[in-house]
């Protein structure tokens, strides 16, 4: 996997999920391999080939010794890794210039002894700082500057170090084909030849089964077929290995689970599997009860729905009143609704119906816009899932006793290691999906929410009529036709204006037209940040990349620059790419570039302002334009959506895109395209994962 690959499923991400999957059922790798997704790679084989120790690298310490320091010979990569690593805080990228310049090749030493010459550069306080952290990482630094040798980034480095600490040396010395996480196949051969690793050496060939496997994760697949695995290790391997002989060693060292006629990566099979059994579990089991939670009658349930009714200008409807029931009343349910069917009444119908009953109702959603809408709408407080599973795991101060209800808007949204995370501290609590199931799946790998609201033994309900009588209702009329494979009506543009309208244009005039658009809306009233282009493909002159370069060429010339990414300035909107459960960051939060200076760069992410370091500007990318996939569980009053031929254009994806604006859709480009992917299957159905299989079979891993 490229670095440039790491936006979508980040080998730390990974890593960290299948750790977390060890230590919940208190598992080692040594006893249980397959729970984590590399090491198991070395240990099951038994070779006569030399071990990748540090002594068998040319220049090596003896058998047992600790490796030597390279940092002596390293100065510059000392500077970039204090300037880029965000645990050497108040560094940055000028104090490390400034070490570099005063100590060259003795700086290391500086650091290692505790020089008090280092604070007459950067100050006795920021030097006290410094020389805690740097004895800290001594030994994780040893291994940056060995990768540094095998022509590995520093960035790159940085992120194995984050996943495997210290211990990162020894693995990777034993068995340097742990780097496909985080480098190319190639890259990565090229490092097993320096070291001696042969053509049929077990480490290398199960290595080209997990590469293929993860690969396909990166497509979001969790489940190979075994043409297509075998396929892909020719690919890999060429000449006489056999794909099939390096299925079965992977097998055999658990780096890959079969399941029916393909394979599945170890931790993404143990996560579909737990995910499965739960719910299965869950939905044939009666919700907990105790003082607090005394059961609800349905008629006792139904007056308190009616009181709701006398608040409402609109009586809700025989399958809304079906949803609060099974909502309140089921362990676990699923409440599916397509655009403007009235899913936002349900979820305030069950706080206030809930309430009334003494239930407690925890609100929450994958990014924080999405939040800040489920808020809104139930004038409730809402978080994100990072925020309530960090009170649930650390602050520890939710209680989830079967008087609680946990909500999750925009459940579409969610990945299997999301889902899987949720699932394992759900407690004695009810729990209710809503999403919405004709939109795309999710960014990040696995379908949960399409693949459950599927099955039939799942409590669900499917709001499936236009409901709206407001603005959105247009909106929603044109979504419900793109939704059926029907080319809906829509006007030609006048501005700002409710409604959906469509401009011809070329891709070559994509920018213009946009910027003309822009000023429009401005002239009639529109307010910066209300309006969002959002475009299905990334190449091509009116794909998101040449937009997004437009927009900052045009708009932030001469502003300071994002550190490593002269692409960002300030000023820029941005987008976060991946994500990033420390800091509550998601795979698509969006924000903008507040300051970058020296000392400081300040950005805000989900409109909470917060500092990032040097190293964070690989997670960030333009966002004047930004795709589908990454809008979904946002809204604006506004969206413009630019249509050009793309093989991933489907009716799943324009039906999402028109779905982000609650007044108005600008489409501009090619009609006949326009038409074509309102034609096409949806996406959906071409994403393969075992979690149906498993659900309906009831197998576990």
């Amino acid at each position: 996997m490229s670095s440039s690959q790491m936006g979508s499923v980040s080998p730390h991400t990974k890593a960290a999920e299948l750790n977390e999957f060890r230590r919940h059922h208190r598992l080692d790798g040594h006893r249980c391999p397959h729970l984590y997704r590399k090491e198991s790679l070395v240990p099951q084989f038994a070779t006569n080939k030399p071990s990748l120790s540090w002594s068998n690298i040319p220049g090596g310490a003896k058998r047992g010794a600790e490796p030597p320091s390279l940092w002596p010979d390293k100065p510059r990569l000392l500077e970039r890794v204090l300037a880029r690593d965000t645990e050497f805080q108040g560094i940055g990228k000028a104090k490390a210039s400034r070490l570099a310049s005063a100590f060259g090749d003795g700086l290391h030493a500086a650091l290692a002894d505790k020089d008090p010459r280092v604070a007459d550069v950067i100050g006795a306080e920021l030097a006290a700082g410094l020389f805690v952290v740097y004895s800290s990482k001594l030994r994780e630094m040893d291994i940056i500057a060995w990768l540094s040798e095998l022509d590995v980034d520093t960035r790159v480095a940085l992120k194995i170090v984050r996943v495997w600490g210290a211990e990162g040396a020894n693995k990777l010395r034993r068995n340097p084909y742990l780097l496909i996480g985080f480098i190319g196949w190639r890259h990565v051969e090229s490092i097993g030849r320096k070291l001696g690793i042969a053509d049929d050496d077990p480490r290398r060939l199960v290595a080209a089964v997990e590469h293929a496997l993860y690969r396909r994760l990166d497509d979001k697949h969790t489940l190979t077929g075994k043409v297509e695995l075998c396929r892909s290790i020719r690919k890999l391997l060429p000449g006489d290995a056999s794909p099939t002989a390096a299925i079965d060693l992977a097998v055999q060292s658990y780096g890959a689970v079969p399941f029916g006629d393909g394979y599945q990566p170890s931790g993404a099979a143990a996560m579909e599997a737990f995910v499965a059994k739960q719910f299965l579990q869950l939905a044939n089991q009666e919700a907990q009860l105790d003082l607090v939670a005394q059961d609800i009658g349905s008629e006792e349930l139904e007056k308190a729905i009616d009181a709701f009714d006398t608040t409402r200008p609109y009586p809700l409807t025989e399958r809304q009143r079906e949803a609060v029931h099974m909502a309140v009343r089921s362990r676990i349910g699923f409440l599916g609704g397509y655009a403007g069917s009235g899913k936002t009444t349900v979820l305030r119908a069950v706080c206030e119906v809930a309430e009334r009953f003494g239930r407690v109702i925890h609100l929450m959603a994958l990014s924080g816009r999405a939040a800040k809408r489920i808020s809104e709408a139930t004038e409730r407080r809402a978080t994100t899932i990072a925020s309530f599973l960090k009170r649930v795991t650390e602050r520890k101060d939710i209680n989830l006793g079967p008087e609680v209800i946990l909500v999750i808007d925009e459940a579409s949204m969610i990945d299997l290691p999301t889902l899987y995370r949720i699932m394992r501290h759900v407690g004695l609590a009810r729990l209710l999906l809503v999403g919405d199931p004709a939109q795309l799946p999710p960014i990040g790998f696995g379908l949960t929410f399409h693949a459950l609201i599927d099955h039939p033994n799942m409590p669900h309900v499917i709001l499936d009529r236009v409901l709206r009588h407001t603005a959105e209702s247009r909106i929603s009329l044109v979504a419900e036709a793109i939704r059926n494979g029907r080319t809906p009506t829509v006007e030609h543009f006048q501005g700002l204006k409710d409604g959906v309208s469509f401009i011809p244009c070329s891709a070559q005039q994509a920018f213009n037209s946009i910027i003309k658009l822009g000023r429009r809306l401005s002239k009639d009233g529109m307010e910066r940040g209300k309006c969002q282009i959002i475009a299905p493909l990334k190449a091509g002159p009116g794909g998101i990349n040449a937009l997004n370069e437009s927009f900052h060429n045009l708009l932030t010339a001469g502003r300071a620059a994002f550190p490593g990414r002269p692409d960002i300035a300030e000023g820029d909107p941005i987008i976060w790419t991946q994500n990033d459960w420390q800091r509550d960051l998601q795979n698509g939060s969006m924000g903008r570039v507040i300051r970058i200076n020296d000392y400081e760069i300040r950005v805000t992410l989900d409109e909470r302002e917060i500092e990032l370091g040097t190293s964070d500007g690989g997670y960030l990318d333009l966002a004047y334009s930004i795709s589908v996939h990454k809008a979904q569980g946002s809204q604006w009053d506004c969206v413009i959506v630019p249509i050009y031929p793309s093989r991933i254009l489907d009716r799943t994806l324009l039906y999402t895109a028109v779905t982000r604006a609650a007044r108005q859709v600008i489409f501009l480009g090619d009609w006949q395209v326009f038409e074509r992917a309102i034609k096409a299957a949806p996406s959906v159905d071409k994403r393969e994962t075992s979690l149906p299989h498993r659900l309906r079979h009831k197998i576990r891993i």
